[in-house]
C-alpha cells in the first residue's frame, strides 16, 4: 500500500498538489507535524518502506533519476520475494 503524508493543512492546496502530480494513492494530512516530530524526520519528501510487521526496512529520499527508481524497485522486489507472498 502506498500512502502520502503531507504537512500542509489547507485541503485546497493538497487537492491542487494531488491533481497536478496525478496522484492516485491516498494522502493523509499531518497538520501538527506529529508524525514528523515523533519519527524524528528532518527532511521531506521521504520514502519509508515497512515490512509486514511494520518494521522499517528502508528510509530514503525519492529520486527523480530513472536508474535510482529502478534500483529501489529491484530492492523492493527482493524484499517481497523473500517473504514468498502472493503479491509478486
Amino acid at each position: 500500500m502506498v500512502l502520502g503524508i503531507l504537512h500542509q493543512d489547507e485541503l485546497s492546496a493538497v487537492n491542487l498538489f494531488r491533481s497536478a502530480k496525478e496522484i492516485q494513492f491516498p494522502i493523509l494530512i499531518d497538520k501538527q507535524n506529529v508524525l514528523r516530530k515523533d519519527m524524528g524526520f528532518r527532511v521531506s519528501p521521504l520514502r519509508i518502506t515497512l515490512d509486514e510487521n511494520n518494521k522499517i526496512i528502508d528510509i530514503s529520499r525519492p529520486d527523480a533519476e530513472i536508474k535510482k527508481q529502478k534500483e529501489f524497485l529491484k530492492f523492493l522486489e527482493s524484499k517481497l520475494s523473500e517473504k514468498g507472498g502472493p503479491w509478486l
